[in-house]
């Protein structure tokens, strides 16, 4: 019988067979714990990192050309095309060179420094017409991230019907906000804004069910934003509740306790406070000292219509008027207004409550500051708007409701005849319209038990 030592030796023997297994079985096992399914040492030539393969679609389409057909070969550019994360492909710089009659390094250079977001294939059939979708084209693109919140106004309506707004703030800054009388405006909000300031790269949301209707996604996928929605519960992660609270609420608080404006003209203040922070300096890092106008379009910004006046400064501005009325009125400035006349118009609220457009606008002067009969004048309007608008402190007084009607056909009703003694009574002493109680028991039907079974009964009298 060989020995031990001869049973490792001799290649042949079981021990040898035995031990090969089992070390097999442990370098099996270890691949697959490892992820791996090959314990080569060799390099794969897929993930050589050293010496990639890079290989141009001109080259790989010239060899193929000869081995599969034009629709084969469109299948297969199709799919290489869509594994690449590169832009879309456009024109190319040959097909533009020919079109255009330039050289081609001019029309490379062309294709490097525009944009073609809306491309259409020309080898089409016609069969159907093209989409109507141009929206990519006509708003401008903002290089910026912008998020956007709504603001709410807490039982106080505006003079315009607004409850709310929809604030817009971008990464350096730039504050836009819209009026809303309702949360479901937001889409409304949302056009506004694309089309007035731009299309931003990302508009990052809370996930209230208005902001995320398919509409939206939809509208926001036709201009070319990505939507992002926060986690539920993260309100500090949007930087619009930031902006919220800390600048819009409490410069409009500042402005309207300042000049004790009324609450419901809060929708102008928090517009032209927008403006005001737009037009400002901030100490953002990425702004680099520029203002959040100028960092978000790239041009400085024009303050002509904004600072002249104060928010609800006294002014005079010229109206409509015969003789011998006076073209000159008083009233209280609001701002800016926007989609109204030219650039230069201003809100006026007048004596009556109501706000005008004007753009003949001027400030009151020195004498007539000083002025009594200028004083009156004052003291007069804003007892009217006291009256009608309230302010800073409280809305509003509720005017008194009209002398109610009573409704009549025609017919007087039957006059009511109370007895001569209206308290009658007996000889006894009893009271003859005194019930007791027990009486209200009187044809009440109910369940009575008899037995072991309920039987219906009613009640059709007292007992004597």
């Amino acid at each position: 019988m060989p020995s031990s030592n001869e049973q490792y030796l001799n290649p042949s023997s079981d021990v040898t067979f035995c031990k090969a297994i089992n070390l097999r079985g442990e370098i099996s096992k270890l691949g697959a714990s490892i992820g791996s399914c090959n314990i080569s040492l060799e390099q794969c030539s897929l993930f050589d990192t050293e010496s990639p393969s890079i290989t141009k679609w001109e080259e790989v389409e010239s060899t193929l050309k000869s081995d599969l057909s034009p629709e084969e070969l469109k299948f297969v550019e199709a799919k290489v095309s869509s594994t690449q994360a590169s832009r879309p492909k456009g024109v190319t710089k040959e097909f533009l060179s020919k079109l255009w009659l330039i050289p081609e390094n001019l029309a490379e250079d062309a294709i490097s420094r525009n944009t073609q977001l809306r491309r259409q294939s020309q080898d089409n059939s016609l069969s159907r017409n093209y989409t109507t979708n141009d929206r990519m084209l006509r708003y401008k693109r903002l290089q910026s991230v912008f998020f956007t919140d709504t603001m709410f106004a807490t039982k106080h309506k505006s003079t315009r019907g607004n409850k709310c707004c929809q604030v817009f703030v971008s990464d350096k800054g730039y504050i836009a906000v819209y009026p809303m009388k309702s949360q479901d405006e937001f889409e409304t909000a949302l056009h506004w804004f694309c089309k007035e300031i731009g299309v931003p790269v990302d508009l990052i949301l809370d996930g209230f069910s208005a902001q995320t209707k398919t509409t939206i996604k939809r509208f926001c996928d036709q201009v070319g934003t990505t939507l992002k929605i926060l986690e539920r519960a993260t309100p500090w992660a949007n930087r619009a509740e930031l902006y919220i609270g800390l600048l819009n609420k409490e410069a409009v608080r500042k402005d309207m306790r300042a000049s004790n404006s009324p609450m419901v003209l809060w929708d102008y203040a928090i517009e032209r406070r927008a403006l005001i922070h737009n037009a400002v300096p901030r100490p953002l890092f990425q702004a680099k000292g520029k203002t959040p106008h100028e960092c978000t379009f790239g041009e400085q910004n024009d303050i002509s219509n904004l600072c002249n006046f104060g928010w609800y400064q006294w002014v005079y501005y010229r109206d409509f008027g015969s003789f011998p009325e006076n073209k000159e009125k008083l009233g209280r400035l609001l701002g800016p207004c926007k989609n109204e006349g030219n650039a230069m118009s201003q809100s006026v609220l007048v004596a009556s409550g109501t706000v005008i457009t004007r753009r003949t606008v001027r400030s009151l002067r020195i004498s007539e500051i000083h002025s009594e009969t200028e004083k009156r004048k004052r003291k007069l309007f804003d007892d009217i708007i006291l009256r009608k608008l309230g302010d800073s402190m409280s809305k509003p007084t509720k005017p008194d409701a009209p002398n109610h009607v009573p409704y009549s056909d025609g017919v007087d009703p039957d006059p009511v005849a109370l007895p001569i003694d209206n308290d009658p009574v007996m000889t006894d002493g009893i009271a003859v319209f005194e019930k007791p109680i027990t009486d209200q028991w009187i044809h009440a039907e109910l369940n009575l038990p008899q037995g072991e079974q309920l039987r219906k009964a009613k009640v059709i009298g007292r007992s004597t």
